[in-house]
């Protein structure tokens, strides 16, 4: 094993006999690399001293533009005119930077100012520069105002036809500056044609003064970086150059020469009277000394270096110095920890599915994770690394807010806004983000992760439409409920008073109309329930295509003889549960909208085909269930459907026709759900509207067979009435007995129970209402089946709460009649039990 020394044995050696010499060397290093030191530190003094003031600037521009937002949508709001004009007063007395507010119209005449001055009043701006740049974004001028005669910079806005101008005081924008001159700093900035916008001295502003005849001006705006020096009223000074970010404006921040490097003169004096009295000591000792200490802190430099570039992969130099090779062991130790730390939170950066992102308070993106360059359509990350944040978002004061909050708390959680990808595509993200700071408090960068809430905020919408459409269909049967109960009174009592009239034709005149009024309301009744799914329907297994050819010649007749209808049906049979009566209201409600949609003409195409719905179609699609479809694909040539009202179109009640009732597709939708199916829709303006309707398959073409009607041998007298609306017990019992039977009659289901052991062996028949209070018919069937299990009964209805109840009932070959029902119909359906 090599033997190694104290390193102090070589300290104390050298220094005995070279010391003088080795002063000299340092005090030559010290010269040289002072000098480049002290201009490194003073670029970075300038530079921490630009970045605070353009925060500021920037954030001061930000201001007057969220002030000019917020007196936009004051003027635009329906508010008084005095009471907006005294609330833009009062947002305008706190800006000290604001001088005039005017308000223009679109020949560029004043037609109002804040505050209010009269000779503003309609003169005419339009041989003004201040209205060249007119709605553009940024600080222009400055411009001499052709009233008062005084300089001011111009920030504008449009809005519908009329234009904000806002005159900005000179010296509020030169109050930035004023930090910068307590400091000994000579300040400006000027824009691309070198004219001044602020300056340490305002009359060099307020004159209009171009500075680009200054070398440093012309280089600073060519983008010239380091250290510039230049002579300013004979003074020696040394600048730096930078753009102000989203501005075309370049600041300018600098001292005197001799100020800015006093130190270093002050160290070069000293270290000259030292180098004269030991420079041929320093000459020896610094032969003698290079290699026993250069070689081993150069070879310790190289491991930081290679450290410092993320190269952790790093041989420990040896030098045979103790000291040395322990330091060298030590940074190996720490290139091994850092390796295996960042290895860590590289692999969990990564694998997050959220997009993960490191920013500067500038929106210059740092870094990046897969994900996050995923989410916003880029090919890859150095894509991503070359845009700003800003270039994301939907609307850029969502950011403004975004940072405000940031600042004030240090962390924003939760912030859903409006993002953009690559593509132009808009989504919304869930942002939560940390700012990171060093122990100055100075913000060194912000770690934001982002969740896309575009999913979940569709799925929200689709089931608060599903929701939506329930309560509606619950709230229209409820309706029609009552509805039918009340034409059940009126036709009831319409066919009573025509019995009796006898041949009176006036009378007969009469209640006839009273019939067609009637027959109406009983039309627009069923529409209701086939919208709210509350109506049993009779289904039978059909081939689609064979339905299809046929509504199609049911069609053609209807259609205007501009408008071409085309057919085209799958190659195989498609065999669908269908009832073909409301079948035929789907494809006559989308006809009839078609037809609207094209007064010019136009094609009407009808095409059939199975499709296979799979998993991810019903995450699109929330109301798809996986399966085989009949897919039937209605599609106009007509001029669409406005994006703005296309996900109103199912609502009941919802049209945009003069004479349209709003039906027409809350039917056709109720009608879809009701055979276990879905509709979707898609359509352009212009272009035409497509729908697509999905119906379930089934396996074999069996049709149900047909009910049987008992035979009962018994003749039918005494009825037993069961009803809870008085008024319609009332008119159906006299319609009994004027047809020869004898009613006994009930208002609750409990008091037929409570008295059917007395009436089972006298009572024919039970005429049930199906839905009633305290227990329903069905309920009240079952019960009563119990004591006698051949209890003869026909069930009234014109609405159910639970259809699958109605749907039992006719599946066990029980007799139902809808009301409001004829005294023809009861008759047959009573000689049909019997």
């Amino acid at each position: 094993m090599k033997k190694t020394f104290p390193f102090v044995f070589y300290i104390f050696g050298a220094l005995a006999l070279f010391s003088f010499i080795l002063l000299f060397l340092i005090n030559f290093a010290i010269h040289i690399s002072t000098k480049r030191q002290m201009e490194i530190e003073k670029v970075n003094e300038y530079e921490t001293t630009f970045k605070t003031f353009s925060f500021y600037f920037q954030r001061a521009i930000a201001d007057i533009y969220f002030n000019i937002d917020e007196i936009v949508n004051l003027m635009s709001s329906s508010e008084a005119e005095e009471k907006k004009k005294e609330k833009i007063s009062s947002l305008l007395s706190g800006s000290h930077y604001i001088k005039y507010l005017l308000v223009v119209d679109k020949d560029n005449t004043i037609m109002d100012v804040f505050p209010y001055r009269n000779e503003f009043i309609g003169f005419d701006l339009s041989m003004s520069p201040v209205v060249k740049n007119k709605g553009k974004y940024g600080v222009f001028g400055p411009f001499v105002c052709a009233i008062d005669k005084q300089p001011y910079y111009v920030i504008s806005k449009s809005f519908s036809d009329k234009t904000i101008l806002v005159f900005l005081n000179i010296p509020g924008i030169n109050s930035l500056l004023e930090i910068l001159k307590k400091q000994d700093y000579y300040a400006f900035i000027v824009n691309q044609q070198g004219f001044a916008i602020a300056h340490i001295n305002e009359e060099v502003v307020s004159q209009g003064t171009n500075l680009k005849d200054l070398k440093l001006v012309e280089k600073g705006i060519n983008g010239k970086q380091g250290l510039i020096e230049e002579k300013i009223d004979k003074n020696h000074y040394v600048f730096i150059a930078r753009q102000i970010p989203e501005t075309n404006y370049t600041m300018f921040i600098g001292e005197e020469y001799t100020k800015a490097f006093r130190a270093f003169y002050k160290l070069r004096q000293r270290g000259f009277y030292v180098m004269a009295v030991f420079a041929a000591f320093s000459i020896l000792l610094g032969l003698l000394l290079s290699n026993a200490l250069v070689k081993p802190i150069h070879g310790i430099l190289k491991m930081i270096l290679k450290i410092k570039k993320g190269e952790y992969k790093i041989t420990p130099y040896k030098s045979g110095f103790r000291e040395f090779d322990a330091l060298s062991s030590s940074l190996l130790s720490m290139a091994e920890i850092i390796a295996d730390r960042e290895l860590k939170l590289r692999k969990i950066f990564e694998a997050s599915k959220d997009a993960i992102a490191v920013v500067s308070i500038d929106g210059d993106i740092i870094d990046i994770n897969d994900a996050g360059v995923k989410m916003f359509g880029y090919n890859d990350k150095s894509e991503m690394l070359k845009i700003k944040t800003q270039q994301t978002y939907v609307d850029i004061s969502d950011r403004v807010k975004y940072l405000k909050e940031l600042e004030e708390k240090g962390y924003v959680e939760n912030y859903e806004v409006a993002l953009k990808r690559k593509s132009g595509e808009v989504f919304y993200g869930l942002i939560s983000s940390s700012a990171v700071r060093n122990k100055n408090g100075e913000l060194l960068f912000i770690v934001t992760t982002i969740k896309d809430m575009t999913e979940k905020r569709r799925l929200q919408e689709q089931i608060f439409q599903i929701q939506k459409m329930e309560s509606i269909g619950r709230l229209a049967g409820s309706i029609v409920h009552d509805f039918n109960n009340i034409l059940t009174i009126i036709h009831g009592s319409n066919q009573l008073l025509k019995m009796h009239a006898g041949a009176d034709p006036l009378i007969d005149k009469y209640t006839s109309s009273i019939s067609k009024g009637v027959e109406k309301a009983m039309d627009f009744t069923k529409k209701l329930l086939a919208f709210s799914r509350k109506q049993p329907m009779s289904f039978n297994i059909y081939d689609l295509n064979e339905v299809i050819k046929e509504e199609v010649k049911l069609l053609k007749p209807t259609i205007r003889e501009d408008i071409e209808l085309q057919l085209e049906t799958s190659d195989s049979p498609l065999f669908v549960n269908l009832d073909t009566a409301y079948f035929t209201q789907v494809l006559l409600n989308l006809a009839v909208n078609a037809m609207d949609a094209m007064p010019h003409g136009g094609t009407i195409s009808i095409e059939t085909q199975q499709r296979t719905i799979d998993e991810d179609y019903v995450k699109a699609y929330p109301l798809a269930k996986k399966g085989n479809y009949a897919c039937i694909t209605f599609s106009d040539t007509g001029t669409g459907i406005p994006k703005d009202i296309i996900d109103k179109i199912f609502d009941p009640f919802f049209t945009t026709k003069t004479e349209g009732t709003g039906l027409g597709l809350s039917i056709v939708y109720g009608i879809v759900q009701q055979h276990n199916g879905f509709i979707n829709v898609y359509s352009e303006e212009g272009k035409g509207t497509t729908f697509r309707i999905y119906l379930p398959v089934t396996e074999k073409a069996e049709k149900i067979p047909e009910e049987k009607i008992a035979e009962v041998s018994v003749e039918i007298k005494n009825i037993c009435l069961v009803e809870d609306n008085n008024d319609v017990r009332a008119v159906i019992k006299e319609i009994l007995i004027n047809n020869g039977f004898e009613v006994i009659p009930f208002s609750s289901g409990l008091d037929l129970l409570n008295r059917f052991e007395e009436l089972k062996d006298s009572v024919d028949l039970y005429l049930f209402d199906v839905v009633m209070p305290e227990i329903g018919g069905f309920e009240l069937y079952k019960r009563l089946r119990e004591i006698k299990p051949d209890i003869k009964v026909v069930f009234m209805t014109g609405y159910a709460n639970n259809i699958a109840e109605v749907n039992y009932l006719i599946k066990e070959g029980l007799q139902i009649i809808n009301k409001p029902f004829s005294i023809a119909e009861l008759k047959n359906k009573i000689k049909e039990i019997s």
